[in-house]
């Protein structure tokens, strides 16, 4: 499963269990930079009003450090925020955070 096609699953999931969530473009576009550099790849707010990040990344796809810092960030802010590489990641770190 690509990346991409995993980031579809987890959004599918979130929306099923009533947490509102998008898809957080970052990159640039010949001189234009758009977005956080290492901002998560989706962003949220779960049903407690704490926000929600999560890095999306493949089977073998390195953590950048600007991601690290920008997940430590949410967590020491008292979010939810981490690294999955599939949904059963996501389910088990919601599973800590909220019921889900």
């Amino acid at each position: 499963m690509t990346e991409t096609e995993a980031q579809k699953e987890v959004m599918d999931f979130l929306e099923s269990v009533g947490i509102f969530a998008w898809r957080n473009n970052n990159g640039s576009r010949g001189r234009v930079k758009f977005g956080l550099p290492g901002a998560s790849d989706i962003l949220g707010i779960l049903p407690d009003g704490r926000f929600l990040a999560i890095e999306m990344k493949g089977p073998k796809t390195k953590v950048q450090d600007n991601q690290k810092d920008f997940i430590f960030t949410i967590n020491n802010n008292n979010g939810v925020a981490f690294i999955a590489r599939s949904i059963d990641d996501v389910i088990e770190e919601l599973r800590e955070a909220i019921q889900v």
